[in-house]
């Protein structure tokens, strides 16, 4: 079928042009939609610095004058090791009461 006016080869290289658009639009319009709904990740942040901890706040159960620091700046520390060592005159002095009877 030919449109008015123009030859056959002219529609026939329209034609052609036209269906390698559509394709190509396919093609780009698939590859979207799939990284669209393949994509599960959360967007990231992504930024460098430095994260400085300047203050951590330590408490014991008995009070009493520290004997010795296990640990020195910088370290890494892990839940329930062990940073500071105590005297304690009560503690040491209910201890012996305990063991008195």
């Amino acid at each position: 079928m030919c449109m008015p006016g123009m030859d056959n080869e002219g529609y026939e290289m329209k034609k052609k042009v036209l269906i390698i658009i559509l394709a190509i639009a396919l093609v780009i319009i698939a590859t979207l939609l799939y990284n669209r709904v393949n994509n599960t990740a959360q967007p990231a942040i992504v930024t460098s610095g430095i994260v400085e901890g300047t203050e951590v706040n330590l408490a014991s159960k008995v009070a009493g004058r520290i004997s010795e620091i296990c640990c020195s700046e910088g370290d890494r520390v892990t839940m329930d090791q062990l940073v500071i060592k105590l005297e304690s005159d009560d503690l040491d002095a209910a201890v012996e009461q305990a063991e008195a009877g």
